[in-house]
């Protein structure tokens, strides 16, 4: 899977945003992210859109830096206790799992147009080379010289759960 043209990227960009402004005025909107990459996919990798190119996520960020009221989750917290209102187009942006490209990919960009984030970080796997259960199928989908394959999604999960048990073990 290749990396769409840039202009491409900012006309569909444009188009998804269509509304996005009156739908925002008077909500805390939360924008949920998984990855940033400036890598193409192989095989079926990321077929689920899971992590977004650098190019689409610099102008999101761009767009909501000039458009937006961003606040931390300290801000809205500390609005709630308050009992404040919440400013008009109220966005949080959030990641989730905390995949490397957080930081090496999302974090400049963010750091760039001044956004505050709050990341999520699935402890058990920093530091280690265990995988998600969907990175380890989307792999072993990867890896296969199969023409078709056949699921049993019973035996997956059993094999997910025993590599994920015994890689917690070591």
């Amino acid at each position: 899977m290749q990396l769409s043209n840039p202009s491409d990227l900012l006309r569909d960009y444009r188009l998804s945003l269509s509304g996005f402004q009156s739908r925002i005025d008077n909500h805390l909107t939360i924008l949920l992210y998984h990855g940033v990459t400036d890598s193409n996919s192989i095989g079926i990798e990321n077929d689920q859109g899971k992590h977004i190119s650098a190019i689409e996520f610099r102008n999101q960020m761009k767009y909501i830096s000039k458009n937006c009221h961003l606040l931390s989750i300290d801000d809205f917290l500390n609005l709630q206790k308050n009992g404040d209102n919440l400013p008009p187009r109220s966005v949080i942006v959030s990641f989730d799992d905390g995949f490397h490209n957080n930081y090496s990919t999302a974090a400049p960009i963010l750091d760039q147009y001044g956004i505050p984030a709050v990341f999520y970080i699935s402890s058990g796997i920093v530091n280690t080379d265990i995988m998600f259960w969907v990175d380890i199928l989307e792999d072993a989908i990867n890896l296969s010289h199969e023409s078709s394959i056949r699921v049993s999604w019973i035996r997956i999960m059993n094999s997910v759960l025993s590599i994920m048990l015994k890689s917690f073990r070591h």
